[in-house]
């Protein structure tokens, strides 16, 4: 009898820490897709923003622009 109830209560434990992964794999996956969206925004305002993508075609930059 004891030896079902130790079985049983493994089981219920196996069980919860599935859930427990599964929102940790979906957290992460969150998150995971938020940094790509952020990644994403931060290059398209490196890339258009401030004449920046017409400076690196070849363009020469306006003279009013500094470098740092």
């Amino acid at each position: 009898m004891a030896g079902r109830i130790i079985a049983s209560w493994e089981a219920v434990m196996m069980t919860n820490c599935m859930q427990g992964m599964g929102w940790g794999m979906g957290l992460f996956g969150l998150l995971t897709l938020i940094v790509l969206v952020l990644a994403i925004a931060a290059l398209v305002k490196y890339l258009w923003c401030a004449e920046g993508w017409r400076t690196r075609i070849g363009r020469v930059p306006s003279a009013d622009r500094t470098f740092k």
